[in-house]
């Protein structure tokens, strides 16, 4: 079966129209799994009629970090809700109809806002021993972490051994399983996201967003287009994605999330009113 997930930093937006309208779009797209950042909607968001939150998150402090809802009509169970990392980290494990478990980890990591690089990396650096115990909690491997990770794909700290260690080639995970050093040997992740990098669509020929968040560069090092929003895959469950349904989306009902061309020559790129983040779409054929 299919089990189809969507996520998106909502950047604290409390406009109860703006929640008909995804609530809408995710019953278009089929969406069994909703992951949401920055949401600060009071509990519950009644206009997300057809979505179920995780009752046991609602009460805790931070929860507008990330909040986690499931599809009414989905007939998905879950167990063992965790969070960590003063609860920018929300774990489930789900078990669908037809029996098959896996878990998902919803995240907003820190941001670089406000600190260096290295700091950020710091405030970040428990979130690979988070993954492994809430692994080792409800004995099962088989992996789906999304959300806003605050982090380009190719950053050091994605690839860093003792972070989430994402690689992007299924073929070489396979085979290696594992980075190896003098002294750690750490299970590889996938993370499909550095397909999205680029302004082609291999799918229609023609162009895409290469992003999910866009700011005017300050300075020669930064990026215009951002994508720190995302999913990664352990390898157990990396199979299953079906990497056709891996999209950025800028589009909710009638609502254009992104502006028309000329681009702004300051401030963001995406429209005001929904939010600076893009939402990620994608499917898992669970097998």
């Amino acid at each position: 079966m299919a089990v189809n997930f969507f996520t998106w930093n909502v950047k604290n937006n409390n406009n109860s129209v703006f929640y008909t309208d995804l609530n809408k779009e995710l019953m278009l797209q089929g969406i069994d799994i909703l992951v949401l950042q920055e949401c600060s909607m009071k509990y519950p968001i009644t206009n997300l009629s057809d979505f179920d939150e995780i009752s046991e998150f609602v009460a805790e402090k931070g929860k507008k970090y990330v909040r986690v809802f499931l599809n009414k009509n989905s007939k998905i169970a879950y167990s063992y809700p965790v969070s960590y990392l003063n609860n920018k980290i929300k774990c489930l494990k789900i078990k669908t109809n037809n029996g098959n478990e896996f878990n998902i980890i919803g995240v907003h990591l820190y941001s670089k806002v406000g600190k260096t690089s290295s700091n950020q990396d710091l405030d970040n650096l428990p979130v690979r021993i988070h993954i492994d115990e809430y692994q080792s909690l409800v004995k099962n491997d088989k992996t789906v972490i999304l959300g806003d990770f605050n982090y380009h794909p190719f950053e050091a700290n994605m690839l860093h051994p003792k972070f989430l260690n994402a690689l992007n080639d299924k073929h070489l995970i396979t085979a290696l399983k594992s980075r190896k050093g003098r002294a750690f040997d750490v299970k590889y992740y996938y993370n499909p996201m550095w397909n999205l990098l680029g302004d082609f669509d291999y799918q229609t020929g023609g162009y895409k967003i290469s992003g999910t968040y866009y700011w005017v560069p300050k300075d020669i090092k930064d990026y215009p287009w951002n994508l720190f929003d995302g999913v990664i895959l352990s390898p157990e469950i990396m199979n299953e994605l079906d990497m056709k349904s891996l999209k950025v989306i800028t589009k909710i009902s009638t609502n254009e999330l992104v502006k028309s061309i000329p681009y702004t020559l300051s401030g963001s790129l995406l429209n005001y009113g929904h939010s600076d983040h893009l939402p990620i779409k994608f499917n898992l054929n669970i097998i």
